[in-house]
């Protein structure tokens, strides 16, 4: 029984249906709410509900459970689907709100790409550690690391490079906590969180105008030719680092905005340095 619902549970959270809707409750698939976070639905309406089990399938050596949707009390049915639709609806009718332009900005401030590098690089360098703190989502994490492998990689064309180096880690295989290997949407119902790998980092470290920058890029992430120096070493813990910026409050969209300027202007001076 899930102490946090009225609902009965197995010991996953789950409602197995493959025999019928317990008798109180009704169904309400996936396809009815798609991405909308349901829970915050159902709390705003004042329900309870519970994922569903709906059949089971093997993957990685391991049975899984087929998860499609929840559960809630049967008569709350008719206003929680209403709540979605109308949900829906202001998903649909809400303008699109557009990003602030910074180039003209940043044209003013820097002129050149070169003239910026440092607090580009100090941008990213921040950006780098709010990627390990909680409150960055899984968007803005691919996001940012998919602009810094891009500046990592015009930096380390451009000379700055002043040392490159790589890390090893032996990663075990990790069980999801959230469905103890029954498999949900965490892990891609695969039941597994991670599987057992050995990942390699290469270390680089940029010399910018006296300043060193230095960032841990996983090996499958660059696509350009890097000279190490010494043999491989093992990975190092590394911890979330607090974020540190002269301006006073960490501005995201600005930091992200500025590295972006700065790759593509200097892209634009030197087309052939690196691909945008």
């Amino acid at each position: 029984m899930n102490e946090k619902s009225s609902i009965e549970t197995n010991q996953y959270g789950h409602v197995d249906i493959r025999g019928g809707v317990p008798t109180g409750l009704t169904h309400i698939p996936k396809a009815k709410y798609g991405t909308m976070r349901v829970a915050q639905i159902c709390k705003a309406v004042g329900c309870d509900h519970a994922s569903v089990v709906v059949g089971v399938s093997k993957a990685h050596g391991r049975f899984k459970p087929d998860l499609d949707g929840i559960v809630v009390p049967i008569q709350y049915r008719r206003k929680l689907l209403a709540r979605i639709a109308a949900q829906k609806t202001r998903r649909r009718d809400t303008p699109v709100r557009k990003p602030r332009d910074y180039a003209p900005m940043f044209d003013k401030k820097y002129g050149h790409a070169r003239n910026a590098l440092q607090d580009a690089a100090m941008a990213m360098l921040n950006l780098n550690r709010y990627c390990k703190h909680d409150e960055c989502s899984q968007i803005d994490n691919r996001e940012i690391y998919a602009i810094k492998n891009r500046f990592v990689e015009l930096l380390y064309q451009s000379g700055k490079c002043v040392s490159a180096s790589r890390h090893v880690q032996d990663r075990t295989e990790l069980e999801c906590s959230r469905c103890g290997g029954c498999g949900c949407a965490k892990c891609d119902d695969s039941g597994t969180y991670r599987e057992a790998s050995t990942a390699i980092y290469y270390v680089l470290s940029f010399d910018i105008e006296g300043t060193r920058f230095t960032w841990h890029q996983p090996a499958e992430a660059v696509e350009f030719n890097v000279v190490t120096m010494g043999a491989d070493t093992p990975m190092p813990k590394i911890m979330a680092k607090p974020l540190e910026l002269d301006t006073g409050r960490f501005q995201k969209a600005k930091a992200k905005a500025l590295v972006r300027w700065v790759i593509d202007n200097w892209c634009q001076q030197a087309p052939a340095l690196i691909a945008v």
